[in-house]
């Protein structure tokens, strides 16, 4: 697969984002200027990875005359193991939990998802479904009309009954009120908007930037004026349409830094290894946490301790892969 340096440096600063996130909700010290940081790197974040890994999916798979089925598997695979790493190491390290038969099942069955890696197993899914039906996601990624008709119908599922949901399992498809899962089908449009930037090798669309700050607007002047709730757990319409824009200003920022030879090399080497960077700073955060039960750094040390974290992977990547 011939590598897209634009997609590359736009999951560079969306795990930069995700990492300052976790380091601030886990050890700094809450201010109201970096909580609204955080919520625009929640909104952000993950509807900009599976954008992300929608277009990078559509280059490595689906474009390919015969999905390479060994391929997928070996990334679905290493998902799934950085979410049981993760995952394991949140209960033992910041929760003390006694590792049991019983909660390594769980865990390895998906009905224990942590807090921190919640988000990995909907990309194993996804990725998994895109495959199994591909020819439906190349037909609906082929007509602009079908995509936005199709992703208001997925969207439209923010309004199923949550409370219904009982099994984790069904809740990393559709959500629950009782676990705090990314629900791959009401995400999905997220997915299928990067296969079709990809498809059509789009960087910047007039009509698009217009349709997506509309949408946002309209889903933040409800959440403003209307007082309709942001939800996350489970995803409120509002919550995964008003990030759209968010999503593509960062893709439009990325293909522009992705031409200045200073930040390029950096920012697309944390892009390429994005589950890298995710498990080692969440081993480090939750290390930081557990000797420091009651840290909360202030605003500057949260910032130094962020960059610190930062230069630690980037060093310990380089030295492995001399």
């Amino acid at each position: 697969m011939s590598r897209n340096q634009g997609i590359d440096v736009t999951k560079g600063l969306l795990t930069i984002g995700m990492v300052f996130a976790h380091a601030y909700w886990l050890v700094g010290k809450r201010s109201e200027s970096f909580d609204f940081l955080t919520l625009l790197a929640s909104i952000t974040c993950f509807p900009g990875f599976l954008f992300c890994f929608g277009y990078s999916s559509y280059l490595a798979y689906y474009s390919k005359p015969k999905l390479p089925y060994k391929k997928i598997f070996q990334t679905i695979a290493k998902i799934i193991v950085a979410f049981y790493i993760c995952g394991l190491t949140y209960h033992v390290v910041i929760e003390h939990s006694n590792v049991t038969l019983w909660s390594l099942i769980k865990l390895l069955t998906l009905t224990d998802t942590p807090p921190y890696s919640q988000f990995l197993p909907s990309f194993a899914i996804m990725l998994l479904l895109g495959s199994v039906f591909v020819k439906q996601v190349l037909w609906v990624t082929s007509s602009l009309n079908r995509f936005v008709i199709v992703s208001i119908f997925f969207i439209s599922l923010t309004f199923i009954n949550y409370q219904a949901v009982d099994f984790n399992q069904l809740a990393l498809l559709i959500g629950s009120t009782r676990f705090n899962t990314f629900p791959v089908l009401q995400f999905f449009p997220l997915y299928l908007a990067g296969v079709y930037f990809a498809k059509r090798k789009i960087v910047y669309g007039r009509f698009l930037l217009i349709l997506l700050v509309i949408t946002s607007g309209v889903s933040l002047t409800s959440y403003v004026i209307l007082g309709i709730r942001l939800l996350q757990y489970p995803p409120s319409a509002v919550w995964i349409t008003s990030g759209m824009s968010l999503v593509y200003l960062c893709y439009l920022t990325a293909s522009q830094l992705s031409k200045v030879k200073l930040v390029q090399p950096i920012l697309s080497n944390i892009g390429q290894n994005v589950l890298f960077y995710l498990v080692l700073s969440n081993l480090f955060i939750f290390a930081t946490k557990a000797a420091h039960p009651a840290l909360a750094l202030s605003t500057p040390k949260t910032i130094v301790y962020f960059i610190g974290l930062l230069i630690i992977i980037y060093a310990n990547y380089a030295s492995i892969n001399k």
